[in-house]
């Protein structure tokens, strides 16, 4: 082994072993590789004396080289606040009086439950009359005036309208005078707590197979992409997830002062309220038995009349969220 070989190698040992001591001294080391700084530069126990410098100060680059291969995210403390979220592009359905009747049907049945189902209340449960499908969140500005940007393109109410105007054209020929339809046929939970469904938040409804193949798919997938690339949409990347909020503990009233209060998605399914109303569901008897993916439900299949932009957390007189604007379909 030449000179130069065997000091790069020795360094790279005495570097690697430094790293591993900081980070059991320091008990942060999670995470580092992700690009979050955590810990770094604080100092206290852990922290490498000043005859080692030169040696931390190789370490720091190191992992500083490993966060750039590994990610492009700058670390939390640097990453930008992010926008309030003023708007959501809507796909409405609970004008539908029929659906209206249905879901208070269901939900009631679940709410009269004996025993109760664990964590479930009439707070957390999503009014009808709100139901919709969401396609995309925005940062808007009210007026014209409040984006006048040289270098950036409009992010205005008026700019979103525009574009969802723009679209209906190609919208109609995907449809090909059919209606645009949603079906509510597939029933499941977002990610709960830990991975138990026992300790789940958000209950949703929406099209198999997340709407794959269906018109209804093309469509959306169209307005969302349209609204990325015009730099509208605030989360760009997020996957298109067809569904209907039913179920939100984010809504619990009183609002608990720490985590907050989950309810057991696997009683929903086990109660005989849910079975009489969706016979071909298995009963899951407990957490031990846990449905994997959605479940096969038969809510309707129900139209819609228009794509709208709506205002976040808005009221309107039925309780259905306000509208600025949308196209007729």
């Amino acid at each position: 082994m030449s000179a130069p070989s065997a000091t790069r190698t020795a360094v790279s040992s005495i570097v690697r072993g430094h790293s591993s001591n900081v980070n059991r001294g320091r008990g942060q080391g999670r995470g580092r590789g992700r690009g979050r700084g955590r810990g770094r530069g604080r100092g206290g126990p852990g922290q490498a004396p000043a005859s080692e410098a030169a040696i931390s100060t190789e370490t720091i680059v190191v992992e500083q080289t490993t966060v750039v291969s590994g990610s492009n995210r700058p670390p939390r403390s640097e990453r930008p606040p992010k926008p309030p979220l003023t708007h959501f592009i809507a796909l409405p359905i609970g004008h539908h009086a029929r659906l209206r009747e249905t879901m208070s049907t269901c939900t009631s049945a679940l709410l009269d439950t004996s025993p109760p189902i664990p964590g479930l209340d009439r707070s957390i449960i999503i009014s009808p009359r709100r139901f919709h499908l969401t396609l995309g969140v925005m940062s808007l500005d009210a007026s014209p005036a409040a984006s006048e940007l040289v270098d950036e393109k409009p992010k205005t109410v008026k700019a979103a309208l525009d574009l969802l105007a723009s679209l209906r054209p190609r919208i109609l020929e995907i449809l090909a005078g059919e209606k645009l339809k949603v079906e509510l046929k597939a029933m499941d939970i977002m990610r709960p707590d830990r991975g138990d469904p026992e300790n789940a938040h958000v209950m949703w409804l929406g099209p198999p197979n997340n709407g794959a193949g269906s018109k209804l798919k093309e469509v959306c997938l169209l307005v969302q992409r349209a609204f990325q690339e015009a730099g509208l949409l605030v989360d760009e990347h997020r996957e298109l997830k067809l569904h209907c909020t039913v179920i939100n503990t984010v809504y619990r009233k009183p609002r608990s002062k720490g985590r907050r209060i989950p309810f057991s998605y696997p009683s929903i399914l086990a109660s005989a309220a849910f079975r009489q109303l969706n016979a071909s569901v298995p009963a899951v008897l407990g957490s031990a038995q846990r449905q994997k993916g959605p479940v096969t439900v038969d809510f309707g299949t129900w139209d819609v009349d228009e794509l709208q932009i709506c205002e976040m957390g808005s009221w309107g007189p039925e309780g259905e969220y306000l509208s600025v604007g949308g196209i007729r379909l």
